[in-house]
């Protein structure tokens, strides 16, 4: 029986890891496109593309993993009952249970990596993703310093530079501020040297000179040593490095900190998330116990098992979506929390309840005789 079961296992398990490589290629693929914008409109390097992308996987293997489990579940017991190899196993020997505990125990397994996922992995990988998103967005020389080309990181700001030395210098600076598109004020200079800072970012910039038309034609000339030019109207500076919810480990959800302002004031989506983190593997095992149920806690068919796998998907859907109100419910009322772990508890507990129905039990008893029959 050993053999038997191991063989049931390995026909859930390669289903699983199909579904859930294909699920997740499919979630980085809409990560990807979200994440565009890096490249295009940022106009980042391909490293902190790929790199932001990477640090998302945990948090969409979190979304894919109780759908892949429905569904190599569902997958490999109907696989199991159309070739009549379940029928053999009954014919073996092999209890309801017998057939049940290779799901059940990957179930278990997906559940434990799920909760070790929600625990740690996501919580680091998107602590990993805010700052590095924080540090590009700050890095103004990223966006601003492009040799030989003329940038614009507003519609009224265009910069151009011919180069830049060794230590941050800039070489031959022309700034054209159109702020007031009737009379534009254009800056140059030789030098100049760009600051960064959260209060406000500048270009200091030296041995130039600023031109202007003024309202009756003639040209506004201005020499100047050093002239620092104000890039906080155009570029918005960054404030001070915040996480969020889905930033922080276990602990910092479950006990927020009375002396901070920010957790004080969001303590019970804290909470939320936090019971969140809990429960959500637990739906997992309730999914696969939908599952099981229909394929295996009804009558033998010879015409297919469709009208049970939909409603089963059905089931596991409202199950999850449950889950999700649950916790949206929570975020307003902290004694709501007890339903994220009542939802998933009481599908998988109906499933049970079912698959140990004495009226349940006798068709899968009989299941060779109905099948030979």
């Amino acid at each position: 029986m050993k053999h038997l079961q191991a063989y049931f296992f390995r026909q859930i398990l390669w289903p699983f890891i199909v579904a859930l490589a294909a699920l997740t290629g499919l979630a980085i693929l809409t990560q990807s496109l979200a994440s565009i914008s890096l490249l295009v409109e940022e106009q980042r390097g391909l490293y902190i593309f790929v790199y932001v992308t990477v640090l998302a996987m945990p948090q969409l293997l979190s979304l894919v993993i109780p759908i892949a489990l429905f569904i190599s579940v569902t997958y490999a017991l109907h696989r199991l009952h159309t070739e009549s190899e379940l029928v053999v196993a009954s014919a073996s020997g092999m209890s309801r249970w017998g057939v049940v505990t290779p799901a059940l125990r990957l179930a278990l397994l997906a559940a434990a990596a799920h909760l070790a996922i929600m625990l740690w992995a996501q919580p680091f990988s998107y602590r990993e993703m805010r700052r590095t998103l924080y540090d590009a967005q700050a890095d103004l020389a990223a966006t601003l310093v492009k040799p030989g080309e003329f940038v614009k990181p507003s519609d009224d700001l265009t910069l151009y530079l011919q180069d830049v030395q060794p230590g941050g210098q800039l070489t031959g600076l022309m700034i054209e501020d159109a702020r007031d598109p009737s009379k534009p004020v254009v800056y140059m200079a030789k030098t100049g040297r760009l600051v960064q800072s959260a209060v406000s970012p500048q270009i200091i910039l030296q041995q130039g000179s600023i031109q202007q038309i003024e309202d009756d034609g003639r040209l506004s000339y201005l020499d100047f040593d050093t002239y620092p030019f104000d890039l906080t109207r155009f570029v918005e500076p960054q404030g001070e490095l915040v996480y969020k919810l889905s930033d922080r480990y276990l602990h910092e959800l479950l006990f927020p900190d009375p002396t901070d302002h920010w957790e004080a004031a969001n303590r019970d989506e804290m909470l939320a998330e936090g019971h969140s983190r809990i429960a959500t593997p637990i739906h997992d095992i309730a999914v696969v116990l939908i599952a099981i149920l229909a394929l295996i806690g009804g009558d033998f068919s010879r015409v297919g098992y469709a009208r049970r796998i939909w409603i089963a998907t059905g089931a596991a859907l409202a199950v999850r979506l449950l889950g999700f109100a649950a916790q949206s419910a929570a975020n307003d009322d902290p004694l709501l929390n007890i339903l994220q772990y009542a939802v998933p508890l009481a599908g998988g507990g109906v499933a049970i309840i079912m698959l140990l129905n004495p009226k349940r039990r006798a068709p899968h008893r009989n299941l060779f005789k109905r099948a030979t029959a």
